[in-house]
């Protein structure tokens, strides 16, 4: 069986969709721009698709990740045309890749979520703060499920000790990784981790 890894955006209106509202989303666009999803078996069959960890409702994303499993091979370059003009405005998908067949499960790769902070400091004015990187739960991240920290603790942390109103940031998930060394790697600039329950900020070094 063929696995296919769509990677898409999402932003605009779109942030204020529930994860299951987004999930149905994304399957009727993939319905109807005939991608040969497989099937489950049983009553009440269903594609097969997994997909990279829920975003808080109104946060945005710049790289989610969907992984469809296909009755046959596609052509990618062909295919990302229909599904964008079967999504609606905010979401857009822009990669499509044919997995190699012994590439691991979303489930097992993706340990870490990198999140863009900007602060509105007025119309059209946004400063950005350091990026703040989240251990993700059920991720093999090596922390105990209790002991992860919630988004909304960190960005509450971050917002005391910079002394700055939380409701003037802005949030954009800005991707997924699987190590600390692959998110040094793609991204420039001050990025704080939020260790623990209690969301503790320490800065990450090269």
């Amino acid at each position: 069986m063929k696995r296919l890894m769509l990677k898409y955006r999402k932003g605009g209106e779109m942030i204020f969709l529930s994860h299951l509202e987004t999930m149905r989303t994304l399957e009727r666009a993939l319905r109807r721009a005939d991608v040969p999803m497989a099937y489950t078996q049983g009553y009440s069959p269903h594609p097969k698709i997994s997909s990279s960890p829920a975003l808080p409702v109104g946060t945005g994303s710049e790289g989610e990740y969907l992984e469809v499993a296909l009755e046959e091979e596609v052509d990618v370059g062909a295919l990302i045309k229909r599904i964008n003009l079967e999504l609606p405005q905010g979401l857009e998908a822009t990669e499509l890749t044919l997995l190699p067949e012994h590439f691991p499960k979303l489930s097992r790769w993706i340990r870490y979520a990198l999140y863009r902070i900007d602060r509105i400091e007025g119309p059209g004015d946004t400063r950005t703060l350091p990026y703040l990187l989240l251990p993700l739960a059920s991720r093999g991240s090596g922390e105990r499920e209790g002991s992860l920290p919630r988004l909304r603790d960190a960005l509450a942390r971050m917002s005391d000790e910079m002394g700055i109103d939380e409701k003037e940031l802005r949030v954009v998930r800005q991707g997924l990784y699987a190590s600390v060394d692959e998110v040094l790697e793609e991204v420039r600039g001050r990025i704080l981790i939020a260790r623990g329950r209690e969301a503790l900020l320490s800065e990450v070094k090269e």
